[in-house]
């Protein structure tokens, strides 16, 4: 039955709060909880454990190579990354995917919609829920999953059962928005209220029938977008000017909140939206002390703590109920229970015109990783790790001087159209509007290469690929 499901899983999201490991260029569906799996593997790692062998995704053009890199590694890449050119919200997301499978699988094909940065610890149990959604899909109906609640939780949206229409299946009374602690205490004794996941399943017909009743424009815009797409290698490039006049709204307000046919599947499955510090240290494994230690720690007299080091030895003594999180550039201290406040960090951040909220120093492409060694405005200095076999595209640049030099793996070099072979300890220059590319011509050893830009722009605007 699941084979007519397809999973359309939105990754566009900045996760702000996850911050310093979750940055702007870097999101926290691209980190690593526990395990070394990334919260987006995650997502892909549970869809064959219930049956769907189908996939699409949504995210943004910075994020295109790691998503791609994640598909690649489960064999799943096929022309299925959606590229928005800018965020319009969950509503314009999801008709974009649909219309795209609606195009090349047909009306009847069913989509379970999935954030790329949730966890759900207890598989058969979701299992059973998609299960009782797909059965209700067949009825027309837009299914949301609910999450039973374990605690009056203030930061989520809630929904409210109505009648029982079949096993596992419930009509929508009403959507409530994120309540007071006083309002949130009393949905969770009443057992008439689930927190709303986020995640939906529907035939994509209904859907988008649902989504030109309620929000023609939306509708109208997703339409133009797909029909005007380009196909570049597996991504589908959606144009800006096409797409910029689309409105932005959510899912739930553009249509689940409008439509007469909504249903509700409680689902009890340990699921969480990772949307704190807190919420990590909640599902993570821990200690007798109660803490999660990631890295190189060394902890004395703490207790119910995460500490995690990316890089360097952290030493921690005499507290308790405490978030240590050390990367290559910043290092964040702040009680656990006031983990949400980290937001603010990346607001100031961004007030005095900072850049520890957008990049990482480690940046991983198609055909390798981006390591920055310097940025100061008018140079940038990066080494590029390129995988065996793998290169970097033609591409010139207006405005910028690149100079490559070789330390260590064997290099084939085109600039202007003229080749040559480079060495461990050689070098070249590429002067601004030289058409240039490089590639790791070796089988077996990575292409190391120190790059240094500078010019008056050196950011990824000047950078033509042809």
């Amino acid at each position: 039955m699941l084979d007519t499901v397809t999973a359309v899983i939105l990754a566009g999201g900045v996760g702000s709060r996850l911050w310093p490991l979750s940055r702007e260029q870097h999101p926290k569906q691209f980190i690593s909880v526990e395990q070394g799996i990334t919260l987006l593997e995650g997502t892909l790692n549970r869809l064959p454990d219930i049956g769907i062998n189908k996939v699409v995704i949504v995210c943004n053009h910075e994020h295109r190579f790691l998503v791609a890199e994640e598909l690649r590694k489960k064999n799943l890449l096929n022309e299925n990354i959606v590229l928005e050119p800018l965020g319009k919200n969950t509503a314009a997301a999801v008709a974009l995917a649909a219309i795209d499978i609606k195009n090349k699988t047909g009306e009847e094909q069913k989509l379970l919609v999935l954030a790329a940065d949730h966890i759900i610890k207890d598989i058969d149990s979701f299992k059973k829920a998609v299960s009782a959604g797909v059965d209700a899909s067949e009825d027309n109906k837009l299914i949301t999953f609910g999450v039973i609640p374990t605690y009056p939780e203030t930061g989520y949206g809630y929904i409210q059962k109505g009648e029982l229409k079949k096993t596992a299946v419930y009509n929508v009374k009403r959507f409530v928005e994120k309540p007071c602690i006083e309002l949130a205490e009393e949905y969770l004794l009443s057992g008439a209220y689930l927190w709303n996941s986020g995640m939906f399943l529907f035939k994509a017909k209904v859907f988008l029938d649902e989504l030109n009743k309620f929000r023609p424009d939306i509708f109208a815009s997703c339409c133009a977008a797909i029909d005007t797409a380009q196909i570049d290698e597996n991504f589908i490039r959606i144009d800006r000017q096409v797409f910029s006049s689309c409105p932005s709204e959510s899912i739930d307000y553009a249509v689940m909140e409008n439509s007469a046919n909504t249903v509700v599947v409680p689902l009890d499955s340990g699921w969480s939206d990772v949307g704190s510090w807190h919420s990590i240290w909640d599902i993570s494994t821990k200690d007798d002390s109660g803490n999660c230690l990631i890295g190189d720690i060394i902890a004395f007299n703490v207790s119910n703590s995460y500490i995690r080091s990316e890089n360097k030895l952290v030493a921690v003594t005499d507290v308790n109920n405490i978030i240590v999180v050390e990367t290559e550039d910043s290092v964040l201290i702040t009680n656990k229970d006031k983990s949400q406040n980290v937001k603010h960090i990346v607001e100031m951040l961004k007030v005095q015109k900072r850049n520890e909220h957008i990049q990482i120093k480690k940046q991983m492409r198609y055909w390798g990783t981006v390591f920055a060694i310097d940025d100061t405005g008018d140079h940038k200095i990066n080494k590029l790790c390129i995988t065996p076999g793998k290169y970097i595209s033609y591409q010139y640049h207006e405005h910028r001087v690149e100079s490559w030099y070789i330390l260590s793996g064997l290099a084939r070099i085109v600039i202007d159209g003229h080749e040559s072979v480079l060495k461990a300890s050689e070098s070249v220059l590429i002067p601004p509007k030289s058409s240039h590319m490089v590639e790791n011509i070796s089988q077996d050893e990575a292409l190391i290469i120190i790059e240094i830009q500078h010019g008056n722009s050196i950011d990824e605007h000047d950078i033509n690929r042809i």
